[in-house]
């Protein structure tokens, strides 16, 4: 039907699974907010920090009205750490890791896309110590849809996830990839 879709790839913060109901899922892809901070950024020898860590410098984030801006607002209210300095806010994770690059600020993305920029020496990646942390993919479909092909490849996808323990190859090619596009 119009304006409907039978299936969906979704990363939602595991405390938001609540979302999901009503609907057949999946966790195909096991992923985590990390903080990004420029090379030579003296939280950068830290192997974890703290939200408190995090706000006393200046903020690259997401655009206000993008999912992961929302989820950032709630896990800094859930930490009660009421006062944060965003000094840019961008549409895409590219622009982030380039202004956190430059030293315009330190960040909170996806783990997956957080690795590629530090394999590149872009940035350093340093662990959240936050429960809320894991925001795994999840494949989404309505329950009742029984066409066979989307059958077919929820149950290979399915298969592939069980055989990798969450942590597709094939996914995570995509979503890096996907960077480039």
């Amino acid at each position: 039907s119009r304006g409907t879709a039978d299936l969906a790839i979704v990363q939602l913060a595991k405390g938001l699974r609540r979302l999901l109901k009503g609907f057949d899922h999946a966790e195909i892809v096991k992923d985590r907010l990390v903080a990004i901070v420029p090379n030579g950024h003296e939280l950068s020898g830290r192997s974890s920090v703290t939200l408190r860590d995090i706000a006393r410098y200046p903020l690259i984030l997401s655009e206000e009205n993008l999912e992961l801006n929302e989820f950032l607002k709630e896990i800094f209210k859930i930490h009660r750490v009421r006062s944060i300095d965003v000094k840019l806010r961008f549409e895409n994770v590219d622009a982030i890791i380039t202004s956190v690059s430059q030293g315009s600020g330190i960040s909170i993305i996806s783990e997956i896309m957080a690795r590629k920029a530090e394999s590149s020496s872009l940035v350093k990646v340093i662990d959240l110590k936050i429960q809320e942390a894991e925001v795994p993919i999840y494949m989404v479909r309505r329950f009742g849809v029984s066409e066979a092909a989307l059958k077919h490849f929820w149950d290979y996808v399915l298969r592939i996830t069980e055989k990798f323990g969450g942590n597709l190859p094939c996914v995570l090619r995509l979503i890096a990839s996907s960077r480039s596009v």
